[in-house]
């Protein structure tokens, strides 16, 4: 940085009275500035696009995710192959797809999370994932069951209750 740059960030010493009240010349100024505009649609998808291009992680927007909903949740998986493969094959990106119940939705803020349950092959795999995870590429609903409960914990012990499908209403 130059001196002029240094002066020009520096902040101006009063000479007046603190009790005074600020400087009439500083009081022009924040008259002066103008007051900042409304970003139109196009600007924002520029920002978006290159945001993804330089490689920051924007938040994805999920669905408001309840217990009892049947979803399928996209997830970023990065493969690293072997010590001694070569080339572009070194690390790939998949998505793979995780179809189930939410039985419960904890925490609040960034650390929320929700945890899925589904049956594979006659054993059940849970799943807990953060919502603000950058692994969680979309999060789809497939059904809503209607539930009488915030946790649905008695779905893990086998039960044959069945949830119900709740009603649309036109």
């Amino acid at each position: 940085m130059t001196e002029e740059q240094k002066n020009e960030q520096a902040p101006a010493k009063e000479t007046e009275d603190k009790n005074a009240g600020p400087a009439p010349e500083a009081a022009q100024d924040a008259q002066e500035t103008p007051a900042p505009e409304k970003q139109e649609p196009e600007a924002i998808e520029k920002a978006i696009e290159e945001a993804k291009a330089t490689g920051k992680q924007e938040q994805i927007k999920l669905p408001d995710i309840k217990p009892g909903m049947l979803i399928r949740v996209h997830q970023k998986i990065k493969e690293v192959a072997a010590k001694g493969a070569k080339g572009k094959d070194k690390e790939k990106e998949r998505i793979q797809v995780f179809e189930g119940v939410v039985l419960a939705v904890r925490g609040s803020g960034n650390q929320k999370t929700f945890t899925v349950r589904k049956k594979s092959q006659g054993i059940g795999v849970e799943k807990i994932y953060p919502m603000s995870a950058p692994c969680v590429e979309k999060v789809e609903v497939m059904k809503e069951y209607r539930t009488k409960r915030a946790k649905l914990g008695f779905l893990r012990k086998g039960y044959k209750k069945k949830l119900k499908e709740k009603m649309k209403r036109k």
